[in-house]
């Protein structure tokens, strides 16, 4: 999703999840250091989200904020054979979620939710999976991920996957 920075920042913070494992981007930049987030839990009952302290990678203008998300423990494999079922344990779909908050030096203040105005587009991890890694197929990457011009190529509008805010909670020690 691409978004302008209409004037001086004060201060910037992203909160994100994912329903499955994801990586956020912004400006191309890896947000963060986490691997694997948001963790395993409970999903339904309890999905950590991560913050992050962004203000040194907006720029004033035209910025782009991606998120890839894989099926990790919401839907990929796990478990036993014989015991449980080995796929979509929690759910059949993958999901992407984040709020950016901003802060302008003026005092005034702007959030971009995720939602059907974002972009999304097959990429080149065809398959990851937390026990049966990953493939990668370079001839399907997407030149333009972290651009904020007009994304060309394989790029469809987002749907909204349902689920219940009230389960969303801050990582220990971390919560706002």
């Amino acid at each position: 999703r691409a978004m302008t920075v209409e004037k001086p920042l004060k201060s910037a913070y992203l909160l994100s999840t994912a329903l499955g494992i994801y990586h956020v981007f912004l400006n191309g930049q890896k947000v963060g250091q986490d691997q694997m987030a948001p963790g395993w839990t409970s999903y339904n009952k309890h999905l950590l989200y991560q913050i992050y302290d962004v203000t040194e990678v907006l720029r004033p203008g035209e910025n782009v904020l991606t998120g890839f998300v894989t099926a990790g423990w919401y839907k990929g494999r796990m478990g036993f054979p014989s015991l449980v079922k080995l796929h979509n344990h929690y759910g059949e779909r993958a999901a992407f979620a984040c709020e950016l908050h901003i802060e302008y030096e003026d005092g005034t203040r702007a959030v971009l939710r995720t939602d059907e105005s974002w972009r999304g587009a097959p990429g080149p991890v065809v398959f990851s999976e937390i026990y049966d890694g990953e493939t990668y197929d370079a001839r399907l990457e997407l030149a333009d991920w972290a651009s904020a011009q007009e994304a060309t190529g394989g790029w469809r509008p987002v749907s909204t996957v349902p689920f219940h805010a009230a389960a969303l909670a801050a990582p220990p020690g971390r919560g706002l």
